[in-house]
């Protein structure tokens, strides 16, 4: 299967870009405490933890003040860290264009950082009221911009991943699947080589076909499966009527109920019924597998403008062109499709 994509708008160049920032407003310090003469400008970002659980350690036993403080100051640091370590992780799914993924993560990963910078900001208010009193005299706590960087940027990207969605949902609307047909009904005056999917409010289905004109299928009706890459078949839909397009495409609609297509390789088309001149006629309910792979059909059908739905052979009794039509030995042009035998 093949994903076609017309005119899609790329977003996630903008939620690296955020996330880079946010990932850099994690290093950049948020607060300075000092502490008279024993701590002088200790900066709190995610790269201050060590330090500051160094200095929890030594100043414990004698100052329990200072332990207080500076481990509020370790929560923060510590929950800074966690945003940055989220962060990381939402570049990974922007890096490999999850789009899923980075839409998710963007939402957590904002959302984290604006709870994250806004509780610190609470805190370090509360804390500069406390130090007002004549007991904290000597303590000071200055706010500097890693907060408000971290705000600022996870408001946008935030805002970044609501808006990302929406362009992935808008170019899912414009994504085509483009299904190679493996299979083929012998009796009939047509072969199916691929089916079209485009998604969006509701799924519009392409057959693309080869016809002979000596009979042209107006309308037809058909079970659809999908074959996944591991196997697998599922029924899509049964009795879906298709209309002519022009000669070689029949167009239908289904209601859109999110199915996912990214693992589907190839696809079976039934005919169950088809209309030549207004006149209905049934399939023939007989349905051949082609004996080529999935790759060897995709070369040929792209070099090969007749019909290639299996490989040419020699019978006893008769000739298969690849086609998929048996005729005489003695005849030596196919009376389908037209080609030489061995051409």
């Amino acid at each position: 299967m093949r994903t076609v994509t017309r005119e899609k708008k790329n977003p996630l160049y903008v939620m690296l870009m955020l996330a880079v920032l946010e990932l850099v407003a994690g290093f950049v310090p948020w607060a300075t405490i000092w502490y008279g003469e024993i701590i002088s400008g200790e900066s709190v970002s995610c790269i201050s933890i060590p330090q500051l659980m160094q200095d929890m350690s030594y100043y414990q036993s004698w100052a329990d003040d200072i332990f207080e403080i500076q481990g509020s100051m370790l929560f923060f640091a510590v929950l800074i860290l966690s945003v940055v370590i989220l962060d990381a992780w939402l570049l990974k799914e922007v890096i490999c264009k999850n789009e899923k993924g980075t839409v998710l993560w963007g939402k957590i990963v904002g959302g984290s950082g604006i709870s994250v910078a806004g509780l610190f900001g609470v805190c370090v208010e509360m804390l500069k009221g406390d130090f007002s009193n004549e007991e904290w005299r000597i303590v000071s706590l200055r706010r500097d911009s890693g907060g408000w960087f971290m705000l600022i940027v996870s408001i946008g990207l935030l805002v970044a991943a609501f808006w990302c969605e929406k362009i992935v949902q808008e170019n899912r609307k414009k994504q085509i699947y483009e299904i190679e047909v493996l299979n083929y009904d012998p009796v009939l005056p047509v072969r199916i080589h691929e089916l079209r999917i485009q998604q969006g409010d509701y799924l519009k289905f392409n057959l693309i076909c080869r016809q002979f004109d000596w009979k042209i299928i107006d309308t037809l009706v058909a079970d659809i499966q999908l074959i996944t890459e591991y196997g697998d078949i599922v029924t899509l839909s049964r009795n879906m009527a298709f209309t002519r397009l022009k000669n070689d495409q029949y167009s239908a609609k289904l209601s859109e109920v999110n199915y996912n297509f990214e693992n589907i390789q190839s696809a079976k088309i039934n005919i169950k019924s088809y209309s030549i001149e207004n006149e209905m006629e049934a399939g023939s309910g007989y349905s051949v597998d082609s004996d080529y792979s999935l790759l060897e059909i995709k070369k040929l059908r792209a070099m090969e403008p007749r019909a290639v739905v299996c490989k040419e052979k020699n019978f006893i009794a008769g000739h298969c062109c690849s086609c998929g039509q048996i005729y005489s030995n003695e005849l030596y042009i196919c009376p389908l499709c037209g080609k030489k035998k061995g051409e």
